[in-house]
């Protein structure tokens, strides 16, 4: 049977980790940017969204290119009929 000195020691470990962990998530996604409601079709391939994204991104720095972005992919559907379907996208850079 634990101790309560051995019972507070293992949960003050508990929460020390959680916090620890919570904070390497957090510097994980530092460089995470999402981009909300690009409109693709069905058909599109991720190199055709990130095409988008990067006109998306040069109105904000002209200076962006292929070789910033380590990945782009799909986060979500969004079911627009009368304007296409729109795809919020998540961008590593």
């Amino acid at each position: 049977m634990f101790s309560k000195r051995k019972n507070r020691s293992l949960e003050e470990k508990i929460s020390s980790l959680d916090s620890n962990f919570n904070d390497l998530e957090q510097y994980g996604r530092r460089q995470n940017l999402e981009i909300h409601g690009i409109q693709m079709s069905d058909d599109e391939s991720i190199a055709e969204a990130e095409s988008k994204v990067l006109t998306v991104l040069r109105k904000i720095d002209e200076n962006i290119s292929r070789q910033d972005i380590d990945v782009v992919h799909s986060v979500e559907f969004v079911l627009a009929p009368q304007h296409g379907t729109s795809c919020d996208l998540e961008i590593t850079m």
